[in-house]
């Protein structure tokens, strides 16, 4: 909760006074699709943070829109990463993509690009984008 939400919190107040000063600003936050879903008891903080934060990017958003300021929410889910290949077996990792419609994981840099993609939106502002392969059209 300190790291994914109250850091992000505590960042944004700070960040969202000095884009009100010069009459713009993006803010960008990162949730996951764990925000969606009910959570076991290893993920339940993480998730429940991750949920929160979606409020937290819709107040930043309502409090900057009058300066030019946007703030979105990018929500990934699977992400190929390193500690993804440690943590999951093959059998976990087949199992997960199961469950993509695409198939397979993101890599960071599809996700990276979403999030410059978003930033680059001016007209967008207290949104959450899902990037997740299609997993929310899963039955």
């Amino acid at each position: 909760m300190g790291v994914n939400l109250k850091g992000a919190y505590l960042c944004g107040k700070f960040a969202l006074e000095d884009m009100k000063k010069a009459r713009w600003g993006r803010m960008l936050h990162i949730s996951s699709l764990w925000a969606y879903q009910p959570a076991n008891e290893r993920m339940l903080s993480y998730a429940s943070a991750k949920s929160a934060m979606h409020a937290l990017s819709r107040g930043f958003a309502n409090l900057g829109a009058p300066y030019g300021i946007t703030s979105n929410v990018l929500a990934p889910g699977l992400i190929m990463t390193k500690l993804v290949s440690s943590r999951l077996t093959p059998e976990m990792l087949k199992k997960e993509e199961a469950g993509i419609p695409l198939g397979r994981g993101a890599s960071p840099e599809e996700i990276a690009k979403s999030g410059l993609d978003l930033l680059h939106a001016n007209f967008i502002t207290g949104e959450i984008v899902n990037i997740n392969g299609g997993a929310f059209m899963r039955p």
